[in-house]
């Protein structure tokens, strides 16, 4: 698997893409990386997207013990985070449902789930209509 993050702090959003068969080693070592970035802090918004994932290995116990990792990390007291999935395919869905039930009882996180990077931008509340157009212009 790969997965990349990219930090576009002046929109208080992190942009993460996995591809290939999703590992949950990988992810935690992303996560790992990304805390420790130099650009990191809590509140980011996510947005995460699962196009180019072609399947995923499940261990249950791993990935609850990754995203109640990942709910430290991102979350801040008494702040809602957002993080919404972009799962345009079946193999993305059910992997989506995986991690949605891997976070219920976790306070502070709302999460949703699009088929398209415009939809996702309407969710977070952009005007761009792509990653790509909200990095091109200024804030």
């Amino acid at each position: 698997m790969a997965v990349s993050f990219r930090i576009l702090p002046q929109h208080g959003l992190v942009h993460v893409r996995f591809s290939g068969q999703v590992i949950l080693s990988d992810s935690s070592t992303a996560l790992q990386r990304f805390a420790a970035h130099p650009e990191f802090r809590p509140g980011l918004n996510q947005l995460i997207d699962l196009t180019d994932v072609t399947g995923h290995i499940a261990d249950p116990v791993e990935l609850f013990r990754v995203h109640a990792r990942k709910a430290e990390v991102f979350n801040r007291p008494g702040e809602q985070n957002l993080t919404v999935y972009i799962a345009p395919h079946e193999t993305a869905q059910k992997l989506v449902a995986l991690i949605l039930r891997s976070f219920e009882g976790i306070e502070g996180l709302r999460h949703s789930v699009v088929r398209a990077e415009a939809e996702a931008m309407d969710v977070l509340g952009f005007a761009q209509r792509s990653v790509a157009e909200l990095t091109e212009q200024p804030v």
